[in-house]
């Protein structure tokens, strides 16, 4: 966002460098964030807090403390388009979030079917706003269109080529 580099620790501490390495900005974002993820969108970021279930946002210009909200989430992802995707790992579920919070809809359940989730992590998004999410436990990735609905899965436990283990991260 605007050239600059943004880095958060699992300590509270968040800072803002340009990307010739200058530091723009150095200070605590909150006490007891754990943070899980980060996405940014033009105005905002957004920190994932796994620790506390919390979203925090801060504006990009002032780096202040917007506002917080429950979500329960673990894993971010944002769209152009003006959303969040909350990967909900307690809740075997995906939400589709305004930024502002208001829930527009969520997805999955727990179990092993298309659509279903048992510990869901990292996410990611295409250009499409199809979201591509890391199902831990049953060792697979999915992939749902925008709303939710199923559109591929694959993947399996081992260490076989196609085989996942427990992945970090995810990007398309």
């Amino acid at each position: 966002t605007n050239g600059r580099i943004h880095w958060k620790s699992e300590l509270p501490r968040y800072r803002v460098f340009s990307t010739n390495g200058a530091m723009i900005h150095d200070g605590n974002v909150s006490n007891s964030c754990f943070t899980t993820s980060m996405a940014i969108l033009p105005n905002a970021l957004y920190i994932g807090d796994s620790y506390n279930g919390k979203i925090h946002r801060y504006g990009v210009s002032n780096i202040a403390l917007i506002t917080n909200w429950v979500a329960g989430g673990y894993y971010l992802a944002a769209s152009p388009r003006g959303f969040l995707y909350v990967s909900v790992t307690s809740g075997n579920c995906v939400q589709k979030i305004t930024t502002n919070g208001v829930l527009i809809t969520k997805w999955g359940g727990p179990g092993t079917n298309a659509g279903q989730m048992n510990g869901p992590t990292c996410l990611a998004l295409d250009s499409q706003d199809n979201v591509y999410v890391f199902d831990r436990d049953n060792y697979r990735i999915q992939k749902f269109d925008s709303n939710g609905n199923v559109l591929t899965k694959w993947g399996q436990q081992g260490t076989i080529q196609g085989a996942f283990g427990d992945l970090r991260a995810i990007t398309v």
